[in-house]
């Protein structure tokens, strides 16, 4: 839910004109919010050992999502200011 929620906002801050940095944090908090979603998910990784490589290996995923929508915002809005 609250993930979903961030990748909104992301749109949202992309048809705003927000600065482009916001794709870095919000991509790493979805990040975190996915593994953390279920609880015990987070924990069973930690305890096998693979929580770092689960964790690198989603980062560029959610950060390629969130560039995606920022920028369809961000287009939305660049193509609505030329009208």
């Amino acid at each position: 839910m609250l993930a979903t929620i961030s990748l909104a906002a992301l749109f949202a801050l992309g048809v705003l004109k927000f600065p482009v940095w916001l794709i870095a944090p919000l991509a790493v908090l979805n990040t975190f919010l996915g593994m953390h979603h279920r609880p015990g998910r987070a924990e069973m990784l930690w305890h096998r050992g693979g929580y770092g490589f689960v964790l690198l290996t989603t980062l560029p995923r959610q950060l390629t999502l969130a560039a995606f929508l920022f920028f369809v915002g961000f287009g939305i809005r660049a193509a609505w200011d030329s009208m």
